[in-house]
């Protein structure tokens, strides 16, 4: 801005204020400046000394106010200078406006004339598009020509199942069909041209669709492929990777602006994989029936269940999982999928209006079986994937519904089981026959027996789904014994009074009065027994053994007082020897001979009949017998009854096989047998034949592979082959690869699954030595008769004699029971002159044809 122009400006903004009129503002400016002015001075002049300072402070204040008024002109300059350059740019802008509004009415009418010339050239774009078109279809013509007969060829080969080559020629079709179309539109899509393409290749479209349904009716059925044949499996799963690999290349060209998404894609075949695989599992829990799965055939679903999901499991482990890409997880997949289904059948068997025996199997497989290692707690699976991750199988709130409901139902049934039990007791006092009496003479009736297996079966079940159910189980017991026990108390005084009224004649009212008594003090001797007291047992099942003869064991499950199981292994001999023993043992005290609270009766010997037939069909007469016993108070303390159901050291060590009558009824289940690796097993070559004299024993062929499991002493082994498991010795075999040491060394433990016998055939001509391995205990002693048949079958011999060493090394002839003991005492008491194996028998047995008298006067040993 030039002086001039700030001048003038100047002026102007002078002749807006009339000249010599003064503002109201400034005014009263200028009094308060003097009022302030004023103080000030008398303040610092109020004495005549201040005096001689006034022409400092005049010279100073006159120095301020020049400042003060330099820096007011600055400021109106800088303003007035502000204001001009303003009023330029303003001015500069109206130039430039008027500038753009001529070039948009030349541009407007440029758009004008362009606009009639385009309408000319329409015909000419659809003749351009028309031979794009053309263009497009005569450089395709060979591949439109075969696009027809290659969809035929295709649906063959997906109905042949022949994906491989059927992905193929549908991934060439695809291929031509996103060429044509780029060739027509590149990078803009058309409709039309895309509709075009669309319904001549229509037939890739259901070709897509039909691969798509056999590749999901090969993963559906994926289980069944791999035990069969699972190349079909794999074909789908490299079709599935193919698929998944085009989709991340086509998206990728088209993140990249290079070619758009072709129709239909991404098809994310991967994803649909893994859903198909989840709706396989959820198949097997769709269609399950109400009724029969209700009552004990719910724990029987269960079972089921169990074998079948674990069975699927080791199939998808073992198997399916080396048939996809390590990035799968398929183990892990199939796991979540199936614990997915299973929370949702559990739900609906909640749901059900379940009994208390239905509600302790839910509650039993959700809370010990799912979790344990036979299931989702396996070793393997869990290093797979944390039980955590899966989440709860059934949630908080459900299953403290569920103990609930247990609860109430255990409680209806104890109700009325006491309920009848008192009214057995009540009837049974106008009975015209005294109240039973135990060994000491006491009187007492069956209501504390009853009473005491009832809460105690109760508890121990509710022990094994947890504490906490057994601590709410026995606080419920305890309140209905308490009502129980007023009841009782009512029903005793209503029938005292009655009889001082004489309104009823019972004959023994004082004996039952005193049996009441008794029953009570019954109740509180329980309470005192030790843990380990047998209260239940149960057979669990059969197993034959080899001993001296072929005989059956019972395999019972034995419950204590304090809630402990076991299995103990009892044959029938032994069941008749503890009944004898108690029969001996309360023969002289006053007790009933029959009757509740007598000794139950024992089934009888079987002498003709199939030996595992005979010992089936003793079971449910042997678990009544037991149950009965248990029964009695006055037998719970007794030596024999106690040694019987103790679980002795033999019993440990022994192995149950299958336990059938513990086990709820499940349908059959492919076993999935585990692969054994037979080049790091140990194992031996047979040198010589050796023909086994017993099932127990193997019958060998020279040149043959045993495969060793054992040590049984230092002379014999036992083994597999071809699928038959038993004993050899030691010398027929040379041994390719030992046992381990921990195997070998094994022997002197007592835990042998057989003991030897050194038995001697003594011919005119030789001797024939055989080890004969029996599963006897070694201190066992066994029958005449047993020993006799069996040396009969060793040696093949029917007409023989059994013969053992006295003191002075000659032979005695055996003839019954007692000189088997005999011999055995003197065995006992005869230092061995070799070292014995520690599973062979003390004794040895010789064995004489029984017309040659000669080997009694002298030894051909």
């Amino acid at each position: 801005m030039s002086v001039d122009q700030g001048q003038s400006s100047q002026q102007c903004t002078e002749n807006l204020i009339p000249f010599g009129a003064e503002l109201p503002e400034t005014a009263w400016a200028h009094r308060l400046a003097r009022g302030a002015a004023l103080k000030w001075a008398s303040g610092m002049f109020c004495q005549p000394r201040h005096l001689e300072q006034l022409g400092q402070y005049k010279k100073r204040e006159s120095q301020r106010t020049t400042f003060i008024y330099t820096r007011l002109k600055a400021m109106v300059q800088s303003y007035i200078d502000g204001v001009g350059w303003g009023v330029e740019k303003l001015h500069g802008a109206r130039a430039a406006l008027s500038e753009g509004t001529h070039l948009l009415k030349k541009a407007e009418q440029d758009i004008r004339w362009n606009t009639r010339r385009g309408e000319c050239l329409v015909k000419l774009q659809e003749v351009s598009v028309r031979h794009t078109q053309l263009v497009a279809a005569v450089h395709n013509l060979p591949h439109l020509y075969s696009v027809h007969s290659m969809v035929l060829d295709t649906e063959r080969l997906v109905e042949s199942r022949r994906l491989l080559e059927a992905h193929a020629c549908l991934m060439e079709l695809e291929r031509w069909t996103d060429d044509i179309l780029w060739q027509l539109q590149g990078k803009v899509p058309c409709a039309e041209d895309q509709q075009l393409v669309s319904d001549y290749f229509s037939g890739v479209r259901t070709l897509v669709d039909a691969l798509g349904r056999e590749l999901w009716a090969v993963v559906s059925s994926a289980l069944t492929l791999a035990v069969q044949n699972p190349t079909l499996f794999v074909s789908a799963v490299r079709i599935v990777e193919r698929e998944e690999a085009l989709d991340q290349t086509l998206r990728e060209r088209a993140r990249t602006g290079a070619r758009p998404l072709p129709p239909g894609r991404p098809r994310c075949w991967r994803a649909n994989f893994f859903e198909v695989l989840k709706e396989a599992v959820s198949a097997r829990f769709r269609n399950v029936s109400y009724l029969h799965t209700r009552g004990p055939g719910l724990a029987g679903h269960l079972s089921a269940l169990q074998h079948s999901i674990m069975a699927d499991v080791a199939t998808v482990r073992h198997q399916l999982e080396h048939c996809v890409p390590t990035h799968y997880r398929l183990t892990a997949a199939y796991l979540r999928a199936s614990h997915q289904c299973l929370q949702a059948h559990l739900r609906q068997v909640i749901s059900w209006d379940l009994e208390s025996g239905e509600l302790f199997s839910v509650l039993y497989w959700v809370l010990h079986t799912y979790p344990s290692a036979e299931m989702m707690g396996h070793p393997e699976l869990a290093s797979l994937m944390d039980q955590d991750e899966l989440g709860a199988l059934v949630s908080t709130e459900a299953l403290e519904e569920l103990q609930k409901k247990y609860v109430n139902s255990v409680h209806t049934s104890v109700c009325e089981w006491m309920h009848k039990a008192l009214q057995v007791e009540l009837q049974d006092w106008h009975r015209e026959q005294e109240p039973d009496t135990d060994h000491e003479g006491f009187y007492h009736t069956s209501l504390p027996t009853i009473i005491i297996q009832m809460l105690e079966e109760n508890s121990r079940v509710a022990l094994m789904i947890g504490p906490r159910l057994q601590e709410r189980i026995i606080q419920m017991g305890l309140q209905e014994m308490e009502v129980l026990l007023n009841r009782f108390r009512e029903a005793l005084v209503e029938a005292g009074k009655k009889h001082r009224t004489g309104q009823t004649q019972e004959k023994f009212f004082l004996n039952y009065l005193l049996a009441s008594i008794s029953n009570f003090i019954i109740l509180n001797d329980f309470e005192q027994l030790p843990d380990d007291v047998p209260v239940t047992a149960t057979i669990a099942d059969v197993e034959e053994k080899k001993g001296f003869i072929d005989y059956y064991v019972f395999v019972t499950e034995v419950k204590t007082k304090g809630g402990s199981k076991y299995l103990i292994y009892r044959r029938y001999r032994e069941f008749l020897q503890l009944h004898q023993t108690l029969e001996s043992s309360t023969e002289g005290a006053e007790r009933p001979t029959s009757g509740p609270q007598g000794l139950p009766s024992l089934p009888g010997k079987v002498y003709i009949g199939n030996k595992r037939d005979i010992a089936e069909s003793r079971i449910p007469e042997l678990n009544i017998y037991m149950k009965k016993l248990l029964a009695l108070p006055w037998l719970l303390l007794d030596e024999a009854l106690r040694m019987f159901f103790y679980q002795s050291q033999v019993d440990q060590e022994q192995q149950p096989r299958a336990l059938r009558r513990l086990r709820p009824p499940t349908r059959r289940v492919k076993t999935v047998k585990e692969k054994m690796d037979l080049l790091s097993s140990p194992r031996a070559e047979v040198l010589f034949d050796f023909r086994g004299s017993g099932e127990a024993e193997l019958n060998l062929t020279r040149g043959q592979l045993v495969y060793l499991l054992r040590s049984i002493n230092k002379d014999w082994l036992e083994g597999t082959i071809n699928e038959q498991t038993g004993i050899f010795p030691q010398s027929f075999v040379k041994i390719i690869k030992p046992l381990p040491p921990s195997d070998c060394d094994s022997e002197g433990e007592g835990g042998h699954a057989y003991s030897c016998l050194r038995c001697f055939l003594l011919r005119p001509e030789d001797t024939d030595t055989r080890d004969v391995c029996v599963q006897e205990q070694l201190g066992s002693q066994p029958a005449y008769q047993d020993l006799l048949s069996r040396m009969k079958t060793v040696f093949q011999e029917e007409d023989i004699a059994l013969n053992y060493k006295d003191q002075d090394g000659d032979l005695v002839r055996i003839l019954d029971d007692e000189d088997v003991q005999l011999m055995i005492g003197q065995s006992r008491l005869r230092p061995q002159a070799h070292d014995r194996p520690v599973n062979q028998f003390p004794w040895e047995l010789y064995v004489s044809l029984g017309p040659d008298l000669s080997v009694y006067s002298h030894m051909c040993v």
